[in-house]
């Protein structure tokens, strides 16, 4: 069974990417790279699941073994607040995602699929992540690693202690959105899946 990990999160809209990815070089402790998404989500009783596929984009100079291309089926539970809330999640590493896809689109059905450039910064134990999600826009996500990922190609593997206890986390939250210009009227409060489901059911798709 995998390790049921803890994240604390903020996701936001953007108006200016290119300031934005200047003020996250300035703050960056390491630089990833770009890797673009297909998040499969799938109907569940409990929380959110998706299978994410991840091609990372060659820049020549990255870690093989880091960013690697590869794909990973996700569930996690998450308070839907526009705020920095707690995120609950397993992940497992999946060798064939289009069985993987079929299979459970079978099983429990697809909602729908979303599809995004991620540019990621990290800042100390911090995820900074760009975000451009195909037919919605431009969006900053934080993601403060609470514990080690080992199941993940997409974290960081380090191991964290004082800096990764929640008071201090939150701390660290707040003081790199003043200094990202985040504004807090701009903090989103659901999923990608759920704001381009309720695009498509207000257009009428």
């Amino acid at each position: 069974m995998t390790t049921l990990r803890e994240n604390l999160e903020i996701k936001a809209y953007v108006v200016d990417m290119p300031a934005l990815r200047d003020a996250a070089k300035s703050i960056a402790t390491e630089y990833v790279g770009v890797m673009y998404q297909t998040d499969t989500y799938f109907f569940s009783r409990e929380g959110r699941l998706k299978l994410r596929e991840i091609r990372w984009e060659d820049t020549g100079d990255q870690d093989p073994e880091t960013v690697s291309d590869s794909a990973e089926l996700i569930w996690y539970l998450r308070a839907d607040e526009s705020s920095t809330k707690a995120s609950r999640y397993r992940i497992m590493s999946v060798e064939d995602p289009q069985s993987m896809i079929a299979s459970l689109d079978s099983a429990i059905g697809i909602r729908d699929i979303v599809s995004k450039r991620r540019e990621v910064f990290l800042h100390k134990n911090v995820r900074i992540h760009l975000d451009t999600v195909d037919g919605l826009g431009d969006f900053m996500e934080l993601e403060a690693v609470q514990s080690a990922n080992e199941d993940s190609p997409t974290a960081s593997t380090a191991t964290w202690d004082e800096e990764s206890k929640p008071g201090v986390q939150l701390g660290l939250l707040d003081w790199m959105m003043d200094q990202l210009g985040v504004e807090r009227d701009h903090l989103l409060a659901t999923s990608y899946i759920d704001l381009k489901l309720e695009m498509e059911s207000s257009s009428g798709k």
